[in-house]
């Protein structure tokens, strides 16, 4: 059932079969009507002509019980010639009665000649069969004609049915004709016969020609089953030649068609597999690259950041320094303004004494040997003032320069890929200033030390001198004119003293100044570690996305490579 040669043939020949015994059916039974409509209408003809001999007044007188002589006998003798003249086989009437509900049919009249004893039906003889078509005369007092019948004991008839009806139109009786159609029956037996065999013989023509047809019809279709099995393992190279313009040449143009489009879409399939391989592969490459250059960038990055912690550290060091440094500075201007009022006092008693001049004047001498290195300390610490401003300026310039570096690490952290070599350099350039804060805080460190030693000398110079001039004022009161001297000498101590407090305040300015410079240079530090910890964050994302494209492009190529494989099935 699986060939479509199979079901043609057998689809044909249901078709054929049902249709010849249809056909077959059809004109036995037409046949069958019309010799039985025609042995029928003779019948009944003949029938209704008994009907018109019987004489109703007399045939109502008979019952199942009256004599077989007088009008009996005449109407059997009568029945007799016509059957004979007309060539019935029987011609008889009947009657019937009702008990209990159930109908009774028997034999009156049948028409035989007298001395006839077998094959009649004698009077009231009863019909053990109800023919269908003597009950329904009976019921409704009209002629019928029966079906054509074979039966054993009375042969092949056709019976019909003529109702006898008296003077006031009761129903008295009914003539029954059967005429004989044996000949007729075996003649349709037999038509019947001849009829199956050639619908037989059609039947086989039929099937024979339904095969060579359906070999026919179906044999482009197996070529093109072929072509197509080639076509299904990859054998594009088939060639269908298309025959006729019928649908199974038009269906093997369409495959040749559909194959040769097949071709060239395979072919560009090819094409194209072999061009997204080759992206996929440089896709893959550039990935890696990316990726690479990313995790380098994400590494500097996180380099700077720690390194920018550090140097947040390392400027809360120096801004602790800056604050001792202020501290120190205050404490110096303190010390300043009381050496100076101690000048003031010493001055004050020295032009209080005149005595003693020349005692007093090895005394003096050593006090103006103090004095000068009072002197040449304040200069110094004079100088390293001047140094220590320098310094403070450069903190400031560079904390000015970091707050500039900072925007401008700010703006190339907001890019990402190939312009973070602008942001390195920029982390560069902050640990430079960083190193030179650092540097710088140290040598404030060491000014600030340096010039703790020195106050603290002038202080034990100031306190000798002190005490020598003590001394000296004892002396002094027996040299006024010699002290005078003395008191000019102190009174140029007392303005150095005077300018040593001006500078130690400048100085306490200067360092109030730096922490403030320090701390916005903190800020700034600690600014540009938030910043560079975004970066941190927005390289890493970068980078996981690159992984991501590594993989999709990785993706990419295992689908090239299993196009290209399936492609390779194909042979073109």
């Amino acid at each position: 059932m699986n060939s479509l040669q199979t079901r043609i043939v057998l689809v044909f020949s249901i078709i054929i079969t049902i249709s010849a015994a249809v056909l077959g059916f059809t004109i036995v039974n037409d046949a069958q009507r019309l010799v039985v409509h025609s042995l029928g209408t003779q019948a009944q003809t003949i029938a209704e002509h008994a009907a018109s001999i019987i004489d109703t007044e007399q045939y109502g007188a008979l019952t199942p019980e009256s004599s077989t002589d007088g009008y009996y006998a005449e109407l059997r003798v009568k029945l007799d010639e016509m059957k004979q003249a007309y060539g019935l086989k029987y011609l008889y009437t009947m009657g019937r009665t009702v008990q209990n509900g159930q109908a009774e049919y028997y034999y009156m009249v049948d028409g035989a000649p007298l001395e006839q004893t077998e094959d009649v039906s004698a009077l009231g003889e009863v019909e053990e069969e109800q023919f269908p078509g003597l009950v329904r005369t009976f019921d409704e007092k009209k002629p019928m004609v029966g079906e054509l019948t074979n039966d054993e004991e009375y042969g092949a008839t056709v019976t019909a049915y003529i109702p006898i009806l008296n003077g006031a139109g009761a129903m008295i009786g009914v003539v029954g004709a059967d005429f004989d159609a044996t000949d007729v029956y075996a003649l349709m037996q037999r038509n019947r016969t001849t009829a199956l065999i050639i619908g037989l013989a059609v039947l086989v023509i039929s099937l024979v020609i339904t095969l060579l047809f359906a070999k026919r019809l179906v044999s482009p279709l197996k070529r093109l089953t072929q072509e197509m099995a080639r076509v299904q393992q990859g054998d594009l190279t088939v060639r269908v030649t298309a025959r006729g313009k019928d649908e199974t040449g038009r269906l093997a143009g369409a495959f040749q068609s559909m194959v040769d489009d097949l071709r060239v879409m395979i072919s560009r399939l090819n094409d194209n597999a072999v061009q997204l391989h080759s992206a996929s592969q440089e896709l893959t490459a550039s990935a890696e690259h990316t990726q690479y250059n990313a995790d380098q960038i994400a590494d500097l990055i996180r380099v700077t950041e720690v390194e920018s912690v550090k140097q947040t550290n390392r400027s809360e060091d120096v801004m602790s320094a800056i604050i001792e440094t202020d501290y120190s500075v205050q404490r110096i201007a303190s010390a300043a303004n009381v050496v100076a009022a101690a000048s003031h006092d010493t001055a004050a008693e020295a032009a209080a004494g005149g005595q003693s001049v020349q005692q007093a004047l090895a005394q003096m001498e050593s006090i103006h040997r103090n004095t000068a290195q009072m002197k040449e300390d304040v200069e110094n610490l004079s100088e390293h003032s001047d140094q220590i401003r320098s310094v403070m300026e450069m903190i400031g310039a560079i904390a000015s320069q970091t707050n500039l570096l900072s925007l401008n690490a700010a703006i190339e952290a907001a890019r990402a890929g190939e312009e973070g070599r602008g942001f390195a350099v920029v982390a560069e350039q902050v640990r430079k200033l960083a190193a030179q804060s650092e540097e710088s805080a140290r040598v404030v460190a060491e000014l600030i030390t340096d010039m703790l030693s020195r106050i603290e000398r002038i202080v034990q110079s100031v306190t000798s001198g002190n005490q020598e001039a003590e001394q000296g004022l004892i002396i002094a009161r027996r040299a006024e004119l010699a002290f005078a001297s003395i008191t000019e000498d102190i009174g140029k101590v007392s303005a150095q003293m005077d300018e040593l407090s001006d500078v130690a305040a400048r100085m306490a300015e200067g360092s109030k100044e730096a922490n403030a410079a320090s701390t916005e240079l903190a800020s700034s530090i600690q600014l540009a570690s938030q910043q560079f910890a975004r970066v941190t964050a927005s390289a890493e994302e970068q980078s996981a996305s690159m992984r991501q494209i590594f993989a999709s492009s990785e993706s990419l190529s295992g689908m090239a490579n299993q196009m290209t494989d399936m492609i390779a099935k194909f042979k073109a």
